[in-house]
């Protein structure tokens, strides 16, 4: 494969070589692209272009900007179906608070191409400048290096430069898990709640936030006592409440309940009956207003009222098969949920956790209690036990001291003096 440097002005320089053409007619090709520097420069470049074309092919200079790329892999990506709803706000959140103005101008592959030294500045920028914790910016390392890794393999670049990068360390993070004690604490303060019987079936069951939010009856078996988790329920960015599938394929299971989780459920199944006749009642005495206000005719009889009440109830009550509900029927944004959780976490001396913290306790007190970690883990719904374990590792010091005087419990050594033979 021969090529030719020629120049255009001083310090300009045009390098042409020839390709197959993509035709694929055996004819050839000329391409061309401009350099800056002097002449032996121009022919290093071209000699490296060459051996480059020689073992990997030739790609076209592309026009596509890393903004343009980013954003048009998300869309992509998200049309798969492998990514949640929540998943992608966050992926999008990352896309155009960091890469797009950082990084968008550049080319993914061409004429001032994407670079390592790029990315690596920008997560300097982020930590120095803007004072971004090492867990942030972790996070914007695995979008920059999905976005660029797909690139990779449907060909939009030859060299991935996620691969000369430094990947960003994060401390990893302490648990803050209540124990028991400090679990039925929380619940004495949380007694006037709307939530509380949210909060406490998350602690029983160890579900998740988005998991409970979107629990429904139907799922529900009072009888067998168990309960299906197949769908979640999460407040998305402009768009409101979004139903989606569990977080992994293992996150689809079947919990078992006991007496007092299969209790509570029947009090919320009473709670719902309650809250739908007091919704009626509400309409009724607003119609009954109207007329002593002179707004609305009156009513012939109670069976006149009582069929617009029906009316009303049908026009204005949200009809589904939520367990949690508010009190016109629909159901309930996970988000005031936690932000309820905290303020009334913040009135009692306990440590600082998030909603999601009950499910962290759940999980610490069935391992304390000798629950295997399997079992844990397939309530949990993690995708691996190993998950289980990793995050639990706190515990397992806990179980060893009980593990090394289980293990003498049934063997008697013969403990004599040493004999030496000679």
């Amino acid at each position: 494969m021969k090529g030719s440097v020629r120049q255009r002005s001083p310090g300009i320089w045009r390098m042409r070589w020839d390709i197959p053409h993509p035709d694929g007619s055996g004819r050839r090709k000329q391409v061309s692209i401009t350099v800056k520097g002097n002449k032996k420069e121009a022919e290093a470049a071209l000699t490296k272009k060459l051996a480059d074309v020689q073992e990997n092919g030739y790609t076209a200079p592309s026009k596509e900007t890393v903004a343009a790329y980013f954003r048009r892999w998300l869309k992509e990506h998200y049309a798969t179906g492998k990514i949640r709803p929540r998943s992608r706000q966050g992926y999008q959140d990352n896309i155009e608070r960091y890469i797009v103005p950082l990084i968008g101008s550049y080319h993914m592959y061409g004429l001032n191409p994407l670079k390592a030294s790029h990315i690596q500045r920008m997560y300097t920028k982020l930590s120095e400048e803007r004072k971004l914790s090492g867990r942030t910016i972790l996070h914007l390392h695995r979008v920059v290096a999905m976005g660029l890794n797909a690139a990779r393999r449907k060909g939009d670049i030859k060299v991935n430069p996620i691969h000369e990068v430094d990947r960003p360390w994060a401390k990893e993070k302490e648990l803050t898990i209540w124990d028991v004690g400090q679990v039925n604490h929380f619940f004495e303060k949380a007694v006037e709640s709307r939530y509380l019987d949210f909060y406490q079936l998350a602690f029983l069951t160890g579900m998740r936030r988005s998991e409970l939010a979107g629990l429904k009856w139907a799922k529900v078996d009072l009888v067998n006592k168990f309960i299906r988790v197949t769908n979640t329920l999460q407040w998305i960015r402009g768009q409101g409440l979004q139903e989606g599938l569990p977080k992994t394929p293992q996150s689809t299971r079947a919990i078992e309940l006991w007496e007092q989780a299969t209790n509570l459920l029947h009090k919320i199944k009473g709670y719902r009956m309650e809250v739908k006749l007091r919704f009626q009642s509400q309409i009724r005495d607003e119609l009954r207003k109207a007329v002593e206000l002179g707004l609305r005719d009156g009513f012939t009889s109670d069976e006149e009222l009582e069929d617009e009440v029906e009316a009303a109830f049908k026009q204005t009550w949200s009809e589904n098969d939520y367990v949690f509900i508010q009190e016109s029927g629909k159901p309930i944004n996970p988000n005031e949920v936690s932000r309820e959780f905290k303020c009334i976490a913040d009135t009692t001396n306990l440590p600082v956790m998030t909603l999601h913290g009950l499910r962290h306790s759940h999980a610490s007190d069935l391992l304390l209690r000798k629950i295997p970690a399997k079992v844990v883990s397939m309530r949990l719904g993690h995708a691996s036990v190993k998950i289980t374990l990793d995050t639990y590792s706190h515990i397992v010091p806990e179980l060893q001291t009980e593990a090394a005087m289980a293990i003498e419990e049934g063997v008697k050594l013969q403990l004599g003096e040493y004999v030496t033979k000679r």
